[in-house]
């Protein structure tokens, strides 16, 4: 590279080397803070024939039929041709100012990997029940059900992602980096 100093290129490396650590350092910090989130990790499942999610069937809430599943545990296998997957649990006291839960592993159709949704405070210990369709043989919930403040599960659903887009993005810079170094050898 004629007329530009190794020193400079040195340079702008290291920058944006510790650019990138500074900056993913706090998102790795926040992503794994629990503040006062709490996590249902048990909860039962049940298939259904039934298309319908609009309504909780009465087949659905009959006490018989559920197998009980964990976090950690394998994802429930599909018997015959049930394309729909019941999952309900009890939900705690809700006692935070905003309360919200966060899925962040399910798997179903028309689902977008997690879920974040509000909560009454008067659902607590009530009993949950999610519906998930799915032609494909992964359904479920995989790792549980976070609990918490919405603000803080907002931040928390936004940070998890925040990681990929900082690594694509790095990616890309050292591409163009390298795109450019190319055209002065």
């Amino acid at each position: 590279m004629k007329g530009f100093p190794k020193s400079v290129i040195t340079k702008l490396a290291l920058i944006a080397c510790l650019t990138l650590l500074f900056v993913t350092v706090p998102v790795f910090a926040g992503a794994m803070q629990t503040g006062g989130e709490r996590w249902i990790t048990e909860w039962e499942v049940k298939w259904a024939d039934s298309p319908d999610l609009a309504a909780v069937p009465g087949s659905v809430t009959a006490s018989e039929g559920w197998s009980p599943n964990q976090s950690g545990m394998a994802l429930p296998k599909r018997p015959g041709t049930s394309s729909t997957l019941w999952i309900r649990t009890k939900l705690p006291a809700l006692n935070w100012d905003i309360p919200s839960m966060l899925i962040p592993k399910i798997y179903g159709q028309n689902i977008d990997n997690k879920v974040l949704t509000p909560l009454q405070r008067n659902d607590s210990d009530k009993i949950l029940y999610i519906g998930v369709q799915s032609a494909k043989d992964r359904i479920g919930l995989r790792h549980g059900i976070e609990l918490g403040n919405y603000p803080e599960l907002l931040d928390n659903y936004v940070k998890r992602d925040l990681i990929d887009i900082i690594l694509g993005c790095a990616f890309v810079f050292i591409a163009l980096v390298m795109l450019i170094c190319s055209v002065f050898l």
